[in-house]
């Protein structure tokens, strides 16, 4: 039996990244003799994962929609196919509030257009409840799916039957029986497309996408919808230049309210295509921007942000010598450069679409390899966890209430403020330690009264050096025993 190789590697980048950390506890190949693959994945209510993609060893006729509902291990407990005689294709998924699912893609088994976005609402055991189709005499897909606060869902991808321009962004919000309630479209004369959406904290909705109306080539695109489908602001983020495209991926948004997207960046040269990293506040304006640069093809498919306030990207990285992909991972604390990447993968060619946090420390990867299977690609989970974040168990206290209240602000990028409540007078220690349990600083050491004490941390060491960017515990103990965690992210 083939074995995976994980690769782990230094590039020349803003920042130099450390050793990749990631373990892989599992990973599953699912399929059948020909090629299969997961575009999205999202995890289920009993602990266990529904992968949602494309199949050409199953179902009607050409290729169908392929969800896999698996247990906590990647052992599948159903497949299900969707479609028609035609070509149909998922893309993305959500879990509704009702205990099922909603997939999006696009279909040309039904409709009226070359294809039309194709929308399969589900219950937990894979059983149709209503599918709908949507668009024109075009051609109209369906790249993102999410279900809001208010009980509806949204779908983002792309317009060739409606808007402006050869093809534009396509934004639809249905309700929760899949009836519209309002479409929209975004862009200009040219070429633009949206790939993923988020609901925000303030009921909107952001699309990431591309743009070739507005530049001599392409641009990462950011569109921000509110409820009712009114556009509240557009952003662009690119290089200028006919050989200098960008092709946005994917966005998730940040515990600061800000979002976060990643793409593909493409430079003239011997290093044709990077990934590209921007941040954005709540008005659209660009706040960071990040270029990984190594020699030769990256893809970033997906982001999210993580527990310890960091993003993790996946997507994949091309060998110069074999012209075959590898399942690639980044991982970035803001304001702190890249700080690791990783490549899995076998002699064949591997991809990473969609990377979800399942635990804190733990990640699903969803994407298709035929290094391993059973068919050409074969549709690919792969669990992993960071052992440092992980292994952060907060120690054992007294038995009742908390006595520590939560570092705030968390992550930060400077001093971190807490309090305690202290039931009794009695001796105290509270110090900060790494994640390797060295102490970093002695915040107190001494006799304590009974009451509330505040307490705040500079994120230096007891020799009044900054620390550096990680995970950090912060104990007490003595008349009370408790720990938290703080994350600094210079």
């Amino acid at each position: 039996m083939k074995k995976i190789l994980i690769l782990c590697f230094l590039m020349i980048v803003i920042a130099s990244p450390a050793e990749a950390q990631l373990d892989t506890l599992w990973t599953r190949t699912i399929g059948g003799p020909s090629n299969d693959g997961f575009r999205s994945v999202v995890q289920t209510g009993d602990g266990g994962f529904l992968a949602v993609g494309y199949t050409y060893s199953f179902g009607e006729a050409d290729v169908n929609v392929y969800a896999v509902k698996t247990d906590a291990q990647g052992s599948p407990v159903w497949q299900k196919t969707y479609g028609g005689s035609g070509r149909d294709y998922g893309y993305g998924v959500c879990r509704t509030a009702d205990g099922g699912f909603a997939i999006a893609g696009y279909t040309t088994s039904f409709g009226v257009g070359e294809e039309d976005v194709y929308v399969v609402k589900i219950d937990a055991a894979g059983d149709t409840l209503w599918t709908r189709v949507y668009g024109g005499a075009g051609s109209d897909e369906a790249r993102s799916i999410c279900e809001t606060v208010d009980g509806h869902l949204v779908v983002a991808g792309q317009t060739k039957s409606f808007g402006m321009g050869w093809s534009d962004l396509y934004m639809l919000k249905m309700d929760a029986g899949g009836d519209t309630v309002w479409t929209r479209t975004a862009g200009g004369s040219g070429v633009d497309w949206g790939e993923s959406v988020c609901e925000t904290a303030d009921s909107c909705y952001v699309v990431c996408g591309t743009n070739g109306s507005n530049t001599d080539n392409f641009d990462m695109y950011l569109v921000k919808f509110d409820s009712e489908g009114a556009t509240v602001w557009q952003s662009y983020f690119g290089d200028d230049g006919p050989i200098n495209p960008d092709w946005g991926m994917s966005v998730c948004e940040l515990q600061s309210g800000e979002t976060m997207h990643c793409g593909h960046r493409g430079i003239e040269g011997s290093d044709p295509l990077d990934i590209g990293l921007y941040r954005a506040d709540t008005d659209g304006a660009r706040t960071l921007g990040r270029r990984l640069y190594d020699t030769y093809y990256e893809y970033a498919n997906s982001i999210c942000q993580i527990s310890d306030g960091s993003c993790l990207l996946c997507g994949a990285d091309k060998d110069p010598n074999t012209q075959r992909n590898n399942l690639f991972l980044v991982k970035r604390v803001d304001g702190s450069g890249w700080v690791w990447m990783q490549s899995l993968g076998g002699d064949g060619s591997d991809w990473g679409s969609c990377i979800i946090e399942i635990a804190a420390g733990e990640y699903l990867v969803a994407g298709h390899t035929d290094s391993f299977g059973a068919g050409g690609f074969d549709g690919w989970l792969v669990r992993l966890r960071d052992p440092l974040l992980a292994s952060v168990e907060e120690v054992p206290r007294t038995v009742g209430p908390r006595f520590m209240s939560q570092p705030s602000p968390n992550p930060a990028s400077g001093a971190v403020a807490f309090s305690m409540h202290l039931p009794e007078s009695g001796p105290l220690e509270v110090r900060v330690l790494s994640v390797e349990g060295r102490v970093v600083r002695t915040l107190h050491r001494g006799q304590v009264p009974a009451g509330s004490r505040s307490f705040v941390w500079d994120a230096r060491n007891d020799e009044g050096r900054k620390v550096a960017c990680g995970v950090y515990l912060i104990l007490a103990e003595g008349v009370v025993r408790d720990c938290r965690r703080a994350v600094i992210v210079h």
